[in-house]
């Protein structure tokens, strides 16, 4: 099985609805892969999360559950 490192914006993606979703889900669901997410990565994914709150895109409630699913699935 390959190894994949993920881009933090693709990530995003997988958590919260946006133009791009549907394709990283395609893209993830046709390809059999060891995602790697590196702590750096993480950090990103995190910060991304608080910058749609910041642009009240996301409540933090929403926020919150997404970070939650996110280190569940990383995990």
């Amino acid at each position: 099985m390959s190894r994949a490192y993920l881009d933090p914006s693709f990530i995003v993606c997988l958590f919260v609805r946006q133009r791009m979703t549907e394709r990283a889900e395609t893209w993830l669901g046709a390809n059999e892969l060891t995602l790697i997410v590196s702590e750096f990565g993480a950090a990103e994914v995190s910060s991304a999360i608080s910058r749609l709150v910041r642009q009240r895109e996301l409540s933090q409630n929403e926020a919150e559950r997404v970070l939650l699913r996110f280190d569940r699935w990383r995990i």
